[in-house]
């Protein structure tokens, strides 16, 4: 996201006349690089604290939906097209 121009994006966005809203304050990332541009943090801090925060938040988010039984898990750690066979055998219409 950083070699894609997140830092220029929220510059931009902070900048902006109507600036970010309070819940776009708060978004993963956002937050982070915002206490860079606006506060002087040093931005390899800013960055390994979003990276942080996006993995505590991943994890809460698997451990939420590992509590529906709606959910079914697929798994392919080096060829994620390989699950697609089974995905589509199981798409229920």
């Amino acid at each position: 996201m950083l070699e894609a121009g997140l830092v220029d994006e929220v510059q931009a966005l902070a900048a902006g006349t109507a600036g970010l809203s309070r819940t776009a304050r708060q978004a993963l990332g956002y937050r982070e690089l915002l206490s860079y541009v606006e506060a002087g943090t040093d931005l390899g801090q800013a960055v390994e604290v979003a990276v942080r925060r996006t993995r505590q938040f991943a994890r809460r988010q698997r451990m939420w939906w590992r509590r529906d039984p709606r959910v079914r898990w697929f798994g392919a750690p080096e060829n994620p097209l390989a699950i697609l066979p089974a995905l589509l055998r199981d798409w229920k219409r």
